[in-house]
């Protein structure tokens, strides 16, 4: 018995469907994908993930750093960083293996929304 795959037509096209699949532990986490046609045969397929927060305590003396953390904190925002970073990494070589003709371009975005900064991480695969 044959196991079908997402791409089993070996196509050149961006397959949306699958791509959110590969992606989906991110959108289902407030990550927010588009595809959208370029001519009559490219395509594009985008996502913007927003970067895990990291978090540090306000510091009790009032100085002017502003925040502090313990070395608890500081590994487990690291952990946190690390496997977000595995994870994407993972999904760009599942991508990269079904699709190898696939461009894929990153880009880090800040945005500021209400006083907080927030990071996204952008990107976008081509044909």
């Amino acid at each position: 018995m044959k196991i079908r795959k997402f791409n089993e037509s070996n196509s050149k096209s961006i397959d949306p469907k699958y791509f959110n699949f590969v992606f989906d532990e991110f959108i289902d986490n407030g990550a927010n994908s588009d595809y959208d046609l370029i001519g009559s045969e490219d395509a594009y397929w985008e996502i913007f993930i927003p970067e895990p927060r990291i978090y540090k305590n306000k510091s009790k003396e009032g100085s002017t750093l502003g925040m502090r953390c313990d070395i608890e904190e500081y590994v487990k925002n690291a952990e946190t960083v690390s496997n977000f970073s595995k994870t994407i990494k993972s999904c760009l070589d599942r991508i990269k293996d079904d699709f190898p003709d696939t461009k894929i371009s990153i880009d880090f975005e800040v945005e500021n929304k209400n006083g907080e900064i927030e990071r996204f991480l952008h990107i976008i695969f081509t044909v």
